[in-house]
């Protein structure tokens, strides 16, 4: 393939690309792999970052990029590898209609005149491609979510991901169960409170077992007009709107529930330590978090995490005994709502029965489980730390850098936070009131929490 050159004018190397991939044959060599494929029927060159986004054989990959950072070119590649196989069905997802066109309309020109695929029926203004060997590719906005039913596909790719809402995320899931397909969700960083399910989404996507996270700023697009744009860019706006639109930082979060925590403080590697029990701290639910801690002279050391996005019980039960610590539980804490029978086993019982665990549980209010976490993350008389995570509890630390209070009254004492990114830190709550006790809070003093132990 003709490559851009000094020694060139740009018309004498559009010409020269265009003649060359005429002559280029699209369908799949034997033996050829995706990224040669790009290479030779694309052009496409991915720089490392999109090279590992595409070498990934996750079955969800969430990518959040600073804008011009290169996701729509990934998408097309992605979406183009798909289409000129046989059989392959699928949907470039957006939140209007107008937005799929950005990878949509890449992937309609390389299929009607570069011939990656044979188009059977085509009709531009519905956004849909049928292609002969059964496969389709279509444009498809969330604005109606009702209309994100009954079709099957094998690859859904998701443009500016970070307006996703919850439902609309799951809809588009249901949609590759059957085909055991997969799903690509581009974005960059939300800048409005709508976009809050992304916050989840990225976080959920480090932790989740066939799931995987993807992060890099604009600068690493090498592209020549991208990093001349970088400089204007970097001089016109202020720094904390550079950093978010281009660099991928989010604005430093206001109203966190637990400013306390400190990764520089309370993340150290945590070895299983083979003389002491291991305990299990457990909230169910939508994001299922199983907290194993051993308590080191009384300090709490979270050694791992379990953390799975809409699972059966069975399934968690499995995951944990996978697991090096498991030999060594001896017991457990769980959500009061574990006894609760909903026409089955409550969770205490299932633990008891499949994993061999009784669990203890008791009523924990909200407040009250924020103050005990409180005095752990930083000790009201030493000033110090009395729990600390393992790295590998990613979870809970994205959870803490994302529990917010909900915006209304300004009292301390008569806040409630937001119920979203919480699910490990409240596993974590009810072990340390179950193994402390509660605090008293003395609201003389603005809402200051005591400890008396």
């Amino acid at each position: 393939m003709p490559r851009a050159g000094l020694d060139r004018p740009a018309t004498q190397f559009f010409w020269e690309q265009i003649t060359s991939r005429l002559n280029v044959p699209r369908q799949v060599l034997a033996g050829e792999g995706k990224l040669d494929w790009y290479k030779r029927a694309l052009n496409h060159y991915p720089f490392p970052m999109q090279q590992t986004v595409h070498e990934s054989t996750a079955r969800i990959r969430v990518v959040q990029a600073g804008k011009k950072g290169g996701k729509s070119q990934l998408g097309w590649a992605e979406a183009c590898w798909e289409v000129s196989q046989p059989n392959r069905r699928g949907w470039i997802a957006a939140s209007i209609y107008e937005n799929t066109d950005k990878i949509f309309n890449l992937v309609w020109n390389e299929v009607n005149y570069h011939k990656i695929a044979t188009p059977v029926f085509r009709d531009r203004r519905t956004r849909l491609c049928e292609l002969a060997g059964g496969g389709m590719f279509k444009g498809r906005s969330w604005d109606n979510e009702d209309t994100l039913e009954q079709e099957s596909l094998d690859f859904i790719i998701i443009d500016e991901a970070q307006k996703l809402s919850e439902r609309v995320w799951e809809k588009l899931y249901a949609r590759t169960t059957d085909r055991n397909g997969w799903i690509l969700a581009l974005g960059s960083v939300g800048t409005s409170q709508e976009d809050t399910f992304w916050d989840e989404l990225c976080a959920t996507a480090k932790v989740n077992n066939g799931w995987q996270f993807f992060s890099w700023p604009t600068s690493l697009n090498p592209s020549p007009t991208i990093q001349e744009f970088l400089v204007t860019a970097r001089d016109d706006l202020s720094p904390e709107a550079f950093q978010e639109l281009y660099e991928c930082i989010p604005r430093q979060k206001v109203g966190l529930v637990l400013p306390e925590y400190d990764p520089t403080l309370h993340i150290k590697p945590l070895p299983l330590d083979k003389n002491l029990p291991v305990e299990i701290w457990i909230d169910p639910g939508k994001n299922y978090a199983v907290m194993p801690v051993q308590l080191v002279e009384q300090v709490v050391h979270v050694i791992d995490e379990v953390y799975i996005y809409r699972p059966a019980t069975a399934e968690v039960i499995m995951e944990c005994k996978n697991r090096p610590w498991w030999p060594q539980v001896k017991g457990g804490v769980i959500d009061v709502a574990g006894r609760q029978h909903h026409n089955d086993k409550s969770e205490i019982e299932k633990w008891q029965n499949e994993g061999g665990v009784f669990l203890r549980s008791q009523f924990v209010p909200i407040p009250a489980g924020i103050d005990r976490f409180k005095t752990f993350l930083l000790d009201p008389y030493t000033r110090r730390p009395r729990i600390f995570f393992d790295p590998k509890c990613r979870g809970i630390h994205s959870e803490l850098r994302l529990y917010q209070w909900s915006q209304g009254s300004d009292r301390q004492e008569s806040r409630v936070p937001i119920d979203r990114y919480n699910h490990s830190i409240k596993a974590v709550c009810y072990g340390l009131v179950d193994r402390f006790g509660f605090t008293d809070r003395d609201l003389t003093r603005e809402g200051t929490v005591l400890d008396y132990r």
